[in-house]
């Protein structure tokens, strides 16, 4: 199944990149799946990835096709998963609020920046993900925020 393997390359990745101490602080946090309970599932229509309350605790839902379309190469799916392990161990799951669309918008972006930029302390020592970069170009970010 492609997200299994997608889990196994970001595993792989966290141990190769573990040769400083951040990165093996990553790589526990990683192979414990974020220190409690958390299944990673297939959920075609997502439209990438997310972090929810399932009826049985934190799942990770992860759109095939979007693997398939951006996921290249082993760190880009360390990046993946490692970001949403990220929001479950920071609680940003809990922080959800209801709030219009678009200030939902704005305050999963800022979560979602806090986290990458933990990410690239842990691993990526201002490599970042190949993914991450052509999905959220420099030269595209004005507009995210204008969307509605």
């Amino acid at each position: 199944m492609i997200v299994d393997h997608f889990v196994r390359a970001a595993l792989d990745e966290a141990r190769e990149r573990a040769v400083d101490p951040l990165g093996r602080r990553g790589l526990r946090l990683i192979s414990g799946l974020g220190g409690g309970p958390i299944s990673v599932r297939a959920a075609p229509g997502v439209g990438s990835a997310r972090l929810r309350q399932g009826a049985t605790g934190p799942v990770i839902e992860v759109d095939p096709a979007f693997l398939d379309a951006h996921v290249r190469r082993p760190a880009d799916a360390l990046h993946l998963l490692g970001h949403e392990l990220l929001h479950r161990v920071r609680g940003d799951l809990c922080r959800f609020i209801a709030v219009d669309r678009a200030a939902w918008f704005l305050f999963n972006l800022a979560l979602d920046i806090f986290v990458d930029a933990h990410l690239e302390r842990l691993w990526f020592r201002g490599e970042g993900a190949p993914y991450q970069r052509r999905l959220y170009a420099a030269d595209r970010f004005p507009d995210l925020l204008l969307l509605p």
